[in-house]
């Protein structure tokens, strides 16, 4: 945990900014930041295009090669081809983020999530990042394993939006760069580019938005919803314009409901009785969510202590193709033909993803084990691809079309691969497609007992059942509810269902918080990143005061310091930040350890007396320039004994604005003041003005919180026992005197 500092987002409130802004009017950036948020959102959504229509084609590819091996009876080579295949993808998908770039591996989500929660993250956004997760992602997705391209486009998106910082000499003499060198705008373009991720892998903008808001971001800027909305608009509609595009040239921008990413159908009508087996699904939710979330973290911690040679890494990885192919393969098998069922029971919609409209018949994986009029209900599963699954288990029609026995069987068989591959394996891959495949897979089991109660309807259909379970089971990994709400309205694109949606959601979410922690933080805390979760999430910050978690013993500088003095501070301590204090620990204010190695470096500010005054203070411009060279502010400079005998005036570069709160101040505000407000620290300070104590993200981590508030109940216990023993004391020696 000691390897990640908080983010300074705001620009330091220092004198030679507040002089630069009394001569100067900041430029308005209003438009141009517009303009940066269709930049971005186009670009996303060109990627979520090609990402959607590489892995497509290389998987059906793949599967239509299989098929007609089957078809050949060529058994041998369909399975190596079957396992063959996968393991070669799976190969360069894995080495890519295993040697080319590690920041790539898994969806992403979590280091999202941390870097806006104000964590340092290194590397999560560069343009190699971007490049080994696309490519990446492509042979995850394409392989067959139980993955998705859903979650790594979060990841996408926010690379997207960050490369506005990066210093582009065609992009720097077209717009404004300068003006965006800053965390803040960077925050805002990164989260822009996640919402507009989601949009663009659901087809869900407003789903995008409330992602962003309630999964994404700790600190929310009303005055950029409108632009990250507009953001997850554009995207969405590029993606769809290109999809259209590519599926029909001749009708292009025509937008219709089947170029989207991801698509399910809708209901006509709802009975008031849906809301019963909507709790029901959201127990069940609740509880399989629980047990993925165990399986992941309990793989994920064994691979964090034996996995750590790469070489291993791509074993485990090559092993998971290998087990889940080779069972896929050979699973059919176990299980018998049916009679094929009438073409007028099957969606008109879906008819494509299970019959051919020349003979009515089963796709050819069912084709290779049953005879003519005949399918194999397992095949159909097991050799179809994460979103077929889906849009298949969704149907309203073809009750009957799997069994009791291979639901059960795929269920458990899909739910176990889903948690190894979410336990942290290397490739990139996100894990949406399995949630919500596992969800609608129990979510049809429990609607084909539905239509044995009660008859079959508009309102009682095994596909509504599966679409509950499968927001149900999302719900519970992730814990998401109002955007997960949102989007599954935006994706069956029926208001109707907006409620009991909502009510499974609910009780999954409630289920599953009730006994761990959603698993994208659980991986944050695996990780060691200081992830500061949602007040309401924390027991016992009521009774306790700032002075109950701080650190006492702060190391400061002086407002005038000896330049020796200050350079064996800064590395001994390799803390990100140090506070100045003036006579008698007066406190005055905070200054950054990057702010301290350019000021170092700039010996013409060096004086010779503490008590001479400075001849030289630089501009607020050269500052910044400093400050934005990645080099400069890094490297500690060398210098001489003699310049090690001089001072250094660091009033005005001392940043005034950092907040300070009384020795009194109760935990729970101190918490969300540091945490809504993206601070690095929290200055603690008595009556007197007086530095006493600092607060930083590691001290307001829940585990140090229960520490602090357990020692808190031990010194009351011991308080009053002492307190009681006391009065015992005096009790008794009154009643002794009273008998003499």
């Amino acid at each position: 945990m000691k390897n990640y500092k908080s983010i300074t987002y705001r620009l330091p409130r220092c004198q030679v900014f507040q002089e630069y802004l009394s001569l100067n009017t900041l430029p308005d950036t209003f438009l141009w930041k517009w303009i940066l948020f269709a930049l971005i959102a186009f670009s996303i959504g060109i990627t979520a295009f090609f990402l959607k229509v590489a892995s497509d084609k290389i998987g059906e590819e793949r599967e239509k090669f299989v098929s007609e091996l089957l078809m050949k009876s060529e058994m041998t080579y369909a399975y190596l081809w079957h396992v063959g295949m996968p393991l070669i993808l799976i190969l360069i998908g894995s080495s890519l983020v295993i040697w080319f770039e590690p920041s790539a591996t898994g969806s992403g989500i979590p280091e999202v999530i941390g870097y806006l929660n104000g964590v340092h993250l290194p590397n999560i956004f560069t343009p190699k990042v971007y490049v080994a997760k696309v490519i990446s992602v492509i042979c995850s997705v394409a392989s067959g394993l139980p993955l998705g391209p859903e979650g790594p486009m979060i990841h996408i998106g926010g690379a997207v939006g960050a490369a506005v910082e990066y210093n582009n000499p065609l992009f720097r003499k077209i717009v404004p760069w300068y003006h965006f060198k800053n965390q803040e705008d960077k925050r805002h373009f990164v989260l822009g580019g996640v919402a507009a991720g989601v949009a663009a892998a659901f087809n869900a903008p407003i789903g995008g938005l409330a992602f962003a808001w309630e999964e994404i971001s700790t600190f929310w800027d009303g005055k950029t919803s409108w632009m990250i909305l507009f953001a997850c608009m554009v995207a969405a509609y590029s993606t769809n314009l290109l999809l259209s595009i590519a599926a029909a040239p001749a009708e292009a921008g025509s937008f219709n409901r089947n170029t989207i990413l991801f698509y399910v159908p809708s209901v006509s009508s709802l009975g008031v009785l849906i809301f019963i087996p909507a709790i029901i699904i959201g127990l069940v939710g609740g509880i399989l969510a629980v047990i993925f979330t165990w399986i992941a973290l309990g793989l994920g911690k064994l691979r964090k202590r034996y996995l750590q040679n790469r070489v291993l890494k791509l074993v485990d990885t090559c092993l998971l193709v290998i087990v889940f192919m080779t069972i896929g393969f050979y699973f059919p098998y176990a299980f018998p033909c049916h009679e094929l069922p009438s073409t007028s029971r099957v969606n008109p919609e879906y008819s494509q993803l299970i019959f051919n409209d020349s003979d009515n018949e089963l796709l050819l994986p069912s084709k290779w084990i049953c005879p003519d009029g005949t399918y194999n209900d397992m095949a159909l599963l097991s050799f179809s691809s994460g979103h077929n699954i889906i849009r298949i288990l969704l149907q309203h029609d073809n009750v009957n079309l799997f069994s009791y026995s291979t639901l059960f069987a795929f269920l458990i068989y899909y739910f176990l691969f889903a948690a190894w591959s979410a336990g942290g394996i290397a490739v990139a891959c996100g894990f949406v497609v399995p949630m919500l495949t596992v969800g609608a897979l129990y979510g049809r089991i429990f609607g084909k007992v539905m239509i044995e109660i009660l008859a079959l309807n508009d309102y009682n259909t095994p596909g509504m059942y599966s679409l509950l379970g499968a927001a149900a089971f999302f719900a519970g990994v992730t814990r998401l509810s109002v955007s997960l709400t949102i989007i599954m309205i935006e994706l069956s694109g029926d208001v109707l269902l907006a409620f009991p949606l909502m009510v499974s959601i609910m009780v999954a979410k409630n289920v599953a918080d009730y006994i761990v922690h959603p698993l994208y933080h659980e991986q944050l805390a695996l990780k060691g990143v200081p992830y500061l979760d949602q007040p309401s999430n924390l027991h016992g910050l009521e009774s306790l005061t700032v002075s109950n978690v701080m650190t006492d013993n702060v190391v400061v500088l002086q407002e005038v310091e000896n330049i020796g003095t200050l350079k064996s501070v800064m590395e001994r301590y390799d803390f990100s930040s140090f506070p100045v204090v003036g006579e008698g620990l007066i406190y005055k204010g905070i200054i950054h350890r990057n702010e301290l190695n350019i000021l170092l470096s700039c010996k013409d500010l060096f004086i010779k007396n503490k008590i001479d005054l400075t001849t030289k203070i630089m501009s607020w411009r050269e500052y910044k320039s400093l400050l934005d060279d990645g080099d400069a502010k890094k490297i500690l400079p060398d210098l001489s004994p003699e310049e090690l005998e001089n001072y250094i005036d660091l009033v005005p570069y001392i940043n005034t604005g950092m907040y300070s709160v009384p020795t009194k101040f109760l935990l729970k505000d101190a918490y969300e003041l540091f945490r809504t407000l993206g601070l690095t620290h929290l200055m603690v300070i008595n009556k007197k003005n007086e530095l006493v104590g600092v607060i930083t993200r590691k001290d307001l981590l829940g585990e140090n919180i229960a520490l602090k508030r357990e020692k808190k109940k031990v010194k009351i216990r011991s308080r009053i026992k002492g307190m009681i023993n006391s009065i015992k004391d005096r009790e008794g020696s009154s009643r002794n005197f009273s008998l003499n």
